[in-house]
């Protein structure tokens, strides 16, 4: 669970950071932010999340149950969870440092040049909209709905390692770095933390859910996989293949349509050929 929380911190950092990029160097952002340097960059995030908890998963070891006890196992604390490295340095510097306190300032930083883009691109389009210009595209508004989502997804991740970073100030201040060892409000506080950890993914898969296919699409636009690539030329080819044959009905039924015109209107002089025979009558 700890290595997919750092991961989707991480994750979150990656795209605050695109987005970012994106906003406030538009035109440098497609050579910057390359399918390659982003599949590079997740998997660094990967690699950095599985070491950074890995001695969170030697903490723990299991053993067979006693016996008078059938069929079970637990777990019982290690060797390595009463060292000095892993007490003083990993739990009380490591660990709050790369886990909550970087992150938590990577986003903020990138969240502020976020804010600042997107408050001079507003008064930018107010100005614009004051000197007649026109609205703003569908491009536009699908870039905003992604900015949006980025940055409300990047703030409940704030809010998470701003909770986390509290309980680990008050784990310090009763000299501790066990939960059972601290007051009550402490232990709330605690949970209070991982729980913001669970609200977060919960919030992150609504959001996906509610700003889905546009959020997609515009990032399958640029990073899509293989196969989204090949669904997209094949729906341009059904586009062009569709277009094509109403090009050619339209073709045939003018065709029609001038051949009917063209006989109406042969009919129409020959029949004015015709000789016209006047009757006299003697009366």
């Amino acid at each position: 669970m700890n290595t997919s929380i750092t991961g989707s911190v991480y994750t979150t950092i990656l795209l605050s950071a695109d987005r970012a990029i994106g906003l406030t160097k538009p035109l440098h952002w497609p050579r910057v932010c390359t399918r390659r340097r982003i599949m590079v960059a997740l998997m660094l995030v990967l690699g950095w999340s599985v070491l950074l908890n890995v001695p969170l998963m030697v903490q723990y070891r299991w053993v067979d149950a006693p016996p008078n006890v059938t069929g079970s196992i637990f777990t019982v604390e290690s060797s390595y969870a009463r060292t000095y490295f892993h007490e003083e340095i990993y739990l009380n510097i490591i660990n709050p440092i790369f886990d909550s306190a970087l992150p938590l300032v990577m986003i903020v930083v990138a969240n502020v040049f976020i804010a600042r883009a997107l408050h001079a691109r507003h008064r930018n389009s107010g100005s614009i909209r004051a000197s007649g210009g026109g609205g703003v595209s569908n491009t536009g508004r699908d870039a905003n709905r992604v900015t949006a989502q980025v940055v409300f997804i990047s703030a409940m991740t704030a809010l998470t390692r701003i909770l986390r970073i509290c309980m680990f100030v008050v784990m310090e201040y009763h000299d501790t770095i066990h939960v059972n060892f601290c007051p009550l409000y402490c232990g709330v506080l605690a949970g209070l933390a991982h729980f913001s950890n669970i609200c977060n993914a919960t919030v992150n898969f609504f959001c996906f859910c509610y700003f889905g296919p546009k959020y997609r699409a515009c990032f399958l636009q640029k990073y899509g996989c293989s196969k989204c690539r090949k669904i997209k030329r094949r729906q341009r080819f059904n586009l062009y293949t569709g277009g094509a044959s109403q090009r050619s009905e339209t073709s045939v039924s003018s065709r029609s349509t001038s051949t009917s015109f063209s006989t109406s209107v042969h009919n129409v002089i020959g029949s004015a050929k015709q000789p016209v025979v006047f009757t006299l009558s003697a009366d």
